[in-house]
């Protein structure tokens, strides 16, 4: 199976994930690839979501139960995730966070707020 969790920057993706790890979920975020290197970059956004991926798509490729949590503002973010699970024939359940904590990467007010203007449903 493949969950997908989707919210912006506070929200509680990471804590819901958590909750799925604890059933045996591997789990993969962009914010990972960045703990790993001891700083978040937002340049280097693309590098972390392409390694996101590739690591969601090894596990499910291996036959493990996976969940990825990203922020997913648009369902085209989520297209690389549908295609790969659609490829190994995993079932897939989107989730939305929607709590309200302070962002762990001090993301800026106006960033959010566009974010949450250009968040599709």
């Amino acid at each position: 199976m493949l969950i997908l969790i989707r919210g912006l920057p506070g929200s509680g993706k990471s804590t819901l994930a958590g909750e799925l790890v604890a059933r045996g979920f591997r789990h993969f975020e962009a914010d990972l690839w960045f703990e790993q290197r001891g700083a978040f970059d937002p340049a280097l956004l693309p590098e972390a979501h392409a390694w996101c991926l590739a690591q969601a798509g090894a596990a499910l490729a291996a036959g493990a139960d996976v969940v990825v949590s990203n922020t997913f503002v648009t369902h085209a973010e989520m297209q690389p995730y549908l295609a790969a699970a659609a490829r190994f024939g995993v079932a897939v359940e989107v989730r939305r966070a929607t709590g309200a904590w302070p962002s762990r990467h001090q993301v800026p007010a106006e960033v959010l707020a566009q974010m949450a203007r250009d968040f599709e449903s």
